[in-house]
């Protein structure tokens, strides 16, 4: 995300890099009109901030480009085809800013749109939420649980920082593995029930689009349950749904290899094996690096001796 002025808040000791661009204001006028050497005179960095890296940083100007959104992404996900269309209409229509958006009794609270998902590891959860950005076309702010760490102090700063970077790029936030935040209070967990409450408190004054996932929905205090907008529980994938995942994940591959394709015993043999979407993806990127590096034809043979070293049988001791 390009952003000098957010850069220059949350790094205001960066002189070397935040000199270009706190000098007197200039008036843009009519930029199309600018000649080549003008374009020449600007920097050639441009301050912002890494989804990926989750820092601050100078991009090279030469490395920008605009973002391409995928459309498709959406009609992927493996659920039913009510919630789908449910889940899209919620966040294509979520402005909490314009006037006709739902406010609580007390202004500023109740705007935002969380929802929950829940499930083993590699079921599609964090699918859904890159889903939700791309169909809203809005940056996905991910964030683990681990990252925020478990110090209520640092979390509580750390939360903030992050809301407010959210708020400003009205990004789509996902917490990943968000039990120790949603976990039950009980009397005698002090520093357990100062988490839940602090993350209680900054929910109920986010107005974008939170998702947070979970192993433990049972676990899940009450105060939440009310907060949620829309909830998923993903079940372990059955065949029809491992073989949609092969298919979609395949494509990438077999579209630049015409003349070749799995065979339907093929995928029907590949989603008869119990694996989880992560695993399905570990493979496929696998494939399309061996095919990548060595000019090896794609094959069946290739996928199943991935498979193999990628899903071993366990050993007798560990059993």
């Amino acid at each position: 995300m390009v952003d000098p002025a957010a850069f220059g808040s949350h790094n205001p000791n960066a002189d070397e890099l935040l000199k270009p661009w706190v000098t007197e204001e200039v008036v843009v006028t009519n930029p199309d009109s600018w000649k080549d050497e003008d374009l020449l005179l600007c920097n050639h960095r441009i301050l912002g901030f890494s989804f990926v890296q989750k820092t601050w940083a100078a991009f090279s100007v030469s490395d920008m480009s605009d973002v391409v959104w995928n459309d498709d992404a959406f009609d992927k996900l493996i659920i039913a085809e009510k919630k789908r269309r449910m889940v899209r209409l919620l966040v294509q229509s979520h402005r909490p800013n314009s006037d006709c958006s739902f406010d609580d009794i007390i202004k500023g609270k109740g705007r935002g749109l969380v929802g929950l998902l829940s499930g083993s590891p590699g079921v599609g959860k964090s699918l859904t939420a890159e889903a939700v950005a791309e169909v809203s076309r809005r940056p996905l702010y991910s964030v683990s649980a681990g990252e925020l760490g478990t110090d209520v102090q640092r979390v509580d700063n750390r939360l903030g920082m992050i809301l407010e970077i959210v708020r400003r790029w009205e990004c789509v936030l996902l917490i990943d593995e968000a039990d120790v935040f949603l976990y039950k209070r009980g009397e005698s967990q002090v520093e357990r029930n100062a988490l839940v409450s602090i993350f209680l408190r900054r929910l109920e004054y986010f107005s974008g689009i939170i998702i947070l996932t979970t192993n433990r929905q049972k676990d899940i205090d009450e105060a939440f349950k009310s907060r949620i907008h829309f909830k998923f529980h993903y079940p372990p994938l059955h065949t029809e749904a491992r073989l949609k995942i092969w298919e979609n994940m395949l494509a990438s591959v077999t579209d630049k290899m015409p003349d070749w394709k799995l065979t339907d015993e093929d995928m029907r043999s590949l989603a008869s094996k119990p694996l989880n979407g992560r695993e399905i993806k570990n493979a496929v990127s696998c494939v399309a690096s061996i095919i990548r590096a060595n000019q090896e034809p794609l094959s069946m043979s290739l996928i199943m001796d991935i498979l193999e070293t990628l899903v071993e049988d366990e050993e007798p001791g560990d059993q």
